[in-house]
């Protein structure tokens, strides 16, 4: 983070901010532009503000504009008095690092907006419009002026900065990666991905390559989403997971994510997911979705190719049932059963690519959707 404030540097425009992991896996639920505009002031925060001086940032609103890539239009104003009302009234939640306490805080104490005063040209006169900053307003006779908004000044609760030091480990977040991803739920997958980012190349992951997991109800619980939104379980999957996620992996912006369901055991219900990260360079070759049998976990083979995987799990299970095989030792059928249905998986991927000449694409496993 830097501590030079836009005054003091005319023209810097930081590209990214530092964030603790807590804050980025933290509960809340802000708009798209809410969350550019914290970044945006995240970015000029001290790493470890010491002062009350400290909490308190500023940026232009052309900045604002300019980093995210927001042309000024009708709406620009409501824009920012709407995302400013947002960061001064949004709640987050942090489980203490013990999980014993669930703590609430506002994100600031203070959000104010600075105007500029922008006069119309006289419409009976065509006088040319002329732009003049608010201290000399006064030099003009019952101006029919308009504003826009000019400066955004945010003082962090201080109180929430120190119970962050609680928790370890920090990421960086780009922003202009915020002003790629137009969905809210994209930017907090992107920021969720960052905040694993330090497993890549570790415990047996690849160099660039990492996942992270999180059950339906934790995910639907960090998005603040209420229970009467997305009810039905493929609506929630679509609209809070899969487009986000497909959002994410079209923008380029070096990082891409896989989704690949877990299933505990047979009849439980699935609501864990796991999420492959691959990390690459913009710009380049975008990594290729998963399509080969050597490439995918058994468990998304078989949530992947369900219609493939079932018929055979369950001929071979009923076939060695009728045969008495293994009446003393009925556990052991279900590897058995297990093993048949992914050798059909695999025969079927083999003959797929066979005939196309071309590897098939994967599918999200909730694809087919409505």
């Amino acid at each position: 983070m830097n501590t030079n404030y836009p005054e003091e540097r005319p023209g810097y425009i930081p590209e990214y901010a530092v964030k603790k992991n807590a804050l980025l896996r933290s509960i809340f639920d802000l708009s798209t532009n809410a969350q550019r505009m914290l970044a945006m002031a995240l970015a000029r925060l001290p790493k470890e503000p010491k002062t009350p001086e400290d909490y308190r940032v500023k940026f232009s609103v052309s900045d604002f504009f300019k980093t995210f890539g927001i042309e000024r239009g009708t709406n620009t104003n409501r824009l920012i008095l709407n995302a400013s009302d947002e960061c001064a009234s949004s709640v987050l939640k942090i489980e203490s690092p013990d999980g014993d306490e669930l703590q609430k805080f506002p994100w600031l104490s203070e959000c104010t907006l600075r105007k500029y005063i922008v006069f119309i040209p006289d419409r009976e006169t065509h006088v040319s419009k002329l732009n003049y900053h608010e201290d000399n307003a006064k030099t003009v006779k019952n101006p029919p002026a308009l504003y826009q908004w000019d400066t955004v000044v945010m003082e962090f609760n201080p109180k929430l900065w120190e119970t962050l030091k609680e928790f370890k480990g920090w990421s960086t977040v780009e922003l202009n990666v915020l002003g790629k991803l137009q969905s809210k739920y994209a930017i907090r997958f992107y920021e969720w991905a960052m905040s694993w980012k330090g497993k890549a190349g570790k415990d047996g992951n690849p160099p660039g390559k990492y996942w992270f997991e999180m059950r339906l109800a934790d995910i639907r619980e960090k998005l603040a989403i209420p229970k009467s939104k997305y009810k039905a379980v493929k609506e929630f999957k679509r609209n809070v997971i899969k487009l986000p996620i497909e959002e994410l992996n079209n923008a380029d912006i070096g990082v891409r994510i896989d989704i690949a369901p877990f299933k505990r055991g047979q009849g439980v219900k699935l609501d864990l997911i796991r999420f492959d990260v691959t990390l690459y360079t913009p710009g380049k070759e975008k990594p290729a979705n998963k399509t080969t049998p050597e490439e995918l976990t058994e468990d998304t083979l078989i949530e992947q190719y369900r219609d493939i995987y079932q018929p055979a799990y369950d001929l071979e299970k009923e076939t060695r049932i009728q045969q008495s095989l293994f009446a003393e030792h009925p556990r052991l059928l279900e590897p058995l059963a297990r093993q048949a249905g992914l050798n059909a998986v695999r025969a079927h991927i083999k003959a797929t690519q066979k005939k196309r000449g071309r590897p098939r694409k994967a599918r999200c496993e909730n694809e087919g959707t409505p």
